[in-house]
């Protein structure tokens, strides 16, 4: 069955076989300290969360298998299997150190929109082993693992409250309520700041209660039976929020609560999203007598893997076996981790096994395993053959072939059997992972699809001089996974003939040329090296190349750096593509970029995609906002999000229409820092104050420039694309899903605010904005267009038909004439030149009594910050269980400066890029830049 191991985004693919889920991978980091605990606990709380899944899907489901992977860091034990295809990479819940943005509350990353599987979910040791401590705080494990189950696998969002602007509401009979899934749950309002007093509720009083009032759900006698989105930790919350008015009231969805659950679905119940989904359309309830999962723990192991090389005639041309070579040496020498198993294969009209497997022991053996890299070309394209005797390198070892990956070069057609279709079941059987590049316009359309049902990744080289997708595909193809290094090396490359070059550290004194014993330069691959020993100097490094030949030259400049510390935690640029083989018609997809700090997010950051397109097209650059509108739907998580929307006629593709993606961030002004929250979806505890709280404050990690390759993007050979298609208007605008209040500041007008959508979906402006209101949530919601419309004469402060370009804010100022006791309801809708409308916003409400009332500011609540939390474990009150009492320690940190030099920071990343000498005989002095 094709995809038996990876999911669609990347992570393992768990399926639901017979009502059970199989496949579901939990695994540990490396730098947990070994503890058996964790194992026996983990076994328990899955045991219990099977039951309790059982039971909140309805008989649907429940955990029939858990496979939980150690790090090859821990002992050896003889009842260990060894891992085959599972990886930390991939893993669905990871066990690592709390993230400090998030304490040791569990999470789940979520980057796709509303019904869309969430990437992973992050649990600690400690909340894993320390069972009084994460009872007392979140409840029963096992109902927690049920909560953020519903964020991994059926895209649900959390329906609590988690910016200060959801505390509270009001319904459509003026009454202030707290924001919770079902109304039937029962509890009290708190003022933290007020000792702990009742908070005003009274909506006589036109306005809401402070931001520092919190609702506190009681834990004994609550009759809510929903929802787990909401507070798992209730003893009789047993399923989700449905829509069912013939089902059990106290499990009913509550559509006006002020959560992300209503903004990001549109105001649907968990219910009505779950139905969608593969998991409740394509199976029946049943009655499962046993519900314990049957548990199988297997220790990591070293990469291995094979290049399956295309050494056909046509590799001949444009020099490309030099580029293959030159590429695949650095990624020998520099890349692969120690530890790590290769072996090599060569393909033309047949193909031949060079290298078996062999383990990358020390320098000595890259060197070896350099040498033999291919030398002739000739003959034909047998890429099946080639598949299957990269198959048998791996199947030689005592491993076996499940988990091993292949890296697949090739730049022309298969035109000699067996073809692709002819082994592609056996290659899906062995288990392997099939990385591919396609190095030319005229490689085989099969590629993508052949990494795409294998779960690995595609890539694509287009040949331009200015572009670095050779290297960058070879870099991103290993999981870094590599300690500190006390090198950095520094290449120049160039195809056709060496230049010289000179290298100088900041401070001046360091000065490296063609004599100095740091500098070699190798022939065959016709490469500079500059190695610099040991932690580089900060700042910024200034290179100096001399081109003393009668022709221009093009030189490829490439800085692979990591942490000179173990300790030291770099920070990183991913991207990935939410489809690489696009199928829709009209075709788009999401490319997704993370700027990460560790665990933490890092905003702020200007991050652009360049996009190569087929034939003479010039290359798109696509901005990618963390601004939680279009594509992104979380703001200042980290994760830099865009839709990609310009193709091409695909007259102008050759072989197949590919696309190749590439991210940039560079910041040199120092605006960029890590935020101390970043907003995800986690479990609630029953304590709010462990939630930290969004602070403007953020660390600044100083000037950097990084580069990640997102691989290629292919169209589907169905999807056509002509001059009729790129003059027609193909997309309404995206959906606003962040529309708020902004400000009360004067009798009878309220500000709202959101984010700018575009043209079509996030991309370009709208034309204008549609803004109604009605005193009525359900009118408002079912018939948007019979409410009643604001246009730019009701506005004292902004406009409607002015929208600025997507991803920028905008805000107006609406003036409304209040009648008593009348709550009014509002939702936004953009529309753009052709008369597109977008879906209709989320619904924000706010009272006749706020509006009519005196200045009122919506500021954000003020929290303490914490680095070390000590919980008491009694009640401030013993009526109300879920409050305690924080004892808060603050810790001086000693930030690590993040170096100003692309040469030392860049952890296993792979900096490259292309310096054109225009004329002969001339000098490129260049700054690297700053990192």
């Amino acid at each position: 069955m094709l995809g038996d191991v990876y999911g669609i985004n990347g992570r393992a693919h768990i399926t639901l076989e017979c009502n059970g889920y199989t496949g579901l991978l939990i695994a540990i980091h490396e730098q947990v300290p070994e503890d058996l605990e964790i194992l026996e606990r983990l076994r328990v709380i899955f045991t219990d969360a099977s039951k309790f899944l059982y039971e909140a899907s309805r008989h649907y489901a429940y955990f029939h298998d858990v496979t939980i992977l150690v790090p090859e860091t821990w002992s050896d034990d003889p009842a260990y299997e060894r891992a085959t295809w599972e990886t930390y990479d991939i893993a669905n819940v990871l066990v690592d150190e709390e993230n400090p943005e998030w304490w040791h509350n569990p999470y789940t990353k979520q980057t796709l929109p509303c019904g869309k599987p969430g990437e992973y979910i992050h649990i600690t040791p400690k909340w894993i082993t320390d069972v009084d401590f994460s009872t007392y705080l979140w409840g029963d494990s096992g109902k927690v693992i049920i909560h953020e189950w519903g964020h991994l696998r059926w895209g649900l969002f959390d329906e609590y409250p988690t910016s200060p602007e959801e505390n509270f509401y009001f319904d459509e009979n003026g009454r202030t309520e707290p924001t919770r899934c079902s109304e039937s749950v029962t509890g009290v309002s708190l003022d933290s700041s007020k000792g702990w007093t009742k908070c005003n509720t009274d909506p006589d009083s036109g306005v809401l209660p402070e931001p520092t009032c919190l609702f506190y759900p009681f834990l004994e006698d609550n009759p809510a039976t929903a929802s787990y989105l909401y507070a798992q930790y209730l003893e009789g919350v047993v399923g989700f929020c449905h829509d069912d008015p013939d089902k059990d009231p106290d499990a009913r969805h509550n559509r006006l609560a002020n959560n992300q659950q209503n903004k990001q679905c549109g105001h649907r119940s968990c219910w009505e999203v779950m139905r969608e989904h593969t998991d409740f359309v394509d199976s029946t309830p049943t009655n499962i007598v046993d519900t314990l999962p049957f548990f199988k723990v297997v220790i990591e192991r070293h990469i291995r893997s094979v290049l399956v090389m295309d050494v056909s005639g046509s590799m001949f041309t444009d020099d490309r076996i030099h580029l293959l070579v030159q590429a695949a040496t650095r990624y020998i020498r520099y890349t692969l981790p120690l530890g790590s198993w290769l072996g090599m294969v060569e393909f033309s009209t047949s193909s031949r096994i060079t290298l078996p497997l062999t383990q990358i022991t020390d320098d000595q053996v890259r060197e070896d395993l350099i040498d033999m890299l291919p030398k002739i070309v000739n003959g034909h394209t047998c890429i099946g053959c080639a598949l299957l005797d990269g198959i048998e390198v791996l199947d030689r070892s005592t491993e076996g072939t499940e988990g091993g990956r292949l890296f697949l070069i090739t730049d022309g057609l298969e035109n000699y059997e067996p073809f692709i279709n002819d082994v592609i079941g056996g290659v899906i059987k062995s288990g392997v992972v099939v990385d591919t590049l396609a190095l030319s316009d005229e490689a085989d359309p099969q590629l993508t699809m052949l990494s795409q049902v294998t779960g690995g990744r595609s890539y694509y080289y287009s040949e331009s001089e200015i572009s670095t997708a050779l290297h960058d595909a070879f870099i991103s193809s290993v999981v870094d996974k590599t300690p500190s290094s006390s090198r950095t090396p520094v290449q120049f490359s160039t195809p056709r003939g060496a230049v010289t070059v000179e290298l100088t550290s900041p401070s001046g004194e360091l000065i490296i040329n063609k004599d100095s014993d740091e500098y070699t330069y190798e022939r065959r691959t016709k490469t500079i090296t500059i190695s610099i020993a040991g932690r580089a100097e900060i700042g910024a490094w200034t290179y100096k190349i001399m081109n003393d030949d009668s022709q221009a030259r093009l030189v490829e400049i490439a800085v692979e750096s990591k942490s000179s510390e173990k300790e030291e935690i770099p920070m990183k640029l991913t991207c990935t593509v939410d489809s690489p083989l696009v199928v829709e018609t009209p075709p788009y997809t999401a490319i997704y970029a993370e700027l990460r700090k560790g665990h933490s997010a890092v905003i702020n950051a200007k991050v652009v995609a360049n996009v190569e397109r087929p034939g003479s097209n010039s290359d798109v650059k696509l901005r990618l906002f963390d601004n939680g509108g279009g594509a992104d739907i979380t703001s200042d998580d980290g994760v830099y999000s865009a839709y990609f929307l310009d193709f091409v006629n695909t007259e102008d593709c050759i072989t197949a229409c590919r696309y190749n993606v590439k991210v940039e961030s560079i910041d040199t002004e120092g605006r960029t820092g890590v935020q101390k929250f970043s907003l995800g979806s986690g479990a609630l505890p029953t304590n709010y104050s462990v939630i930290p709280s969004r602070s403007n404050t953020l660390t600044h990690v100083g000037d950097f420039d990084r580069t990640s390759s997102g691989g290629v993007i292919q169209l589907a050979d169905s999807i056509i694309i002509d001059d009729d298609y790129l003059a027609a208007d193909n997309f309404p605008p995206s959906r606003i899903v962040d529309l708020g209040i902004k400000e009360l500041n004067l009798p009878d007008n309220v500000q709202l605010k959101w984010t700018a959508t575009g043209d079509d979906l996030d991309q370009g402006k709208a034309s204008r904005y549609d803004l109604r209101f009605s005193t009525s949530f359900s009118e408002l919601f079912s018939f948007f267009y019979q409410c009643s419309r604001i246009n730019d004469s009701m506005l004292t402060e902004g406009t409607l038909l002015s929208p600025r370009k997507a991803g920028f804010p905008e805000s107006v100022t609406v003036s409304i004439t209040t009648s008593d006791s009348a709550v009014y309801y509002f939702a936004i809708i953009a529309v753009d030149d052709a008369g597109r409308s977008g879906n209709i916003s989320n619904i924000v409400s706010v009272s006749s009594t706020m509006i009519a009332g005196t200045n009122q500011k919506l500021s954000p609540m003020a929290r303490s910050a914490r680095n070390v939390y000590d919980i008491t474990t009694e009640p401030v009150n013993a009526g109300i269980g879920g409050i305690v009492v924080a004892c808060i320690s603050v810790l001086s940190i000693v930030i690590v400066t993040v170096i100003s030099i692309v040469l030392y920071i860049l952890p296993r990343r792979l900096k490259v890029v292309k310096d054109k000498l225009l004329a002969p005989g001339n000098e490129a002095i260049r700054y690297i830049n700053p990192a």
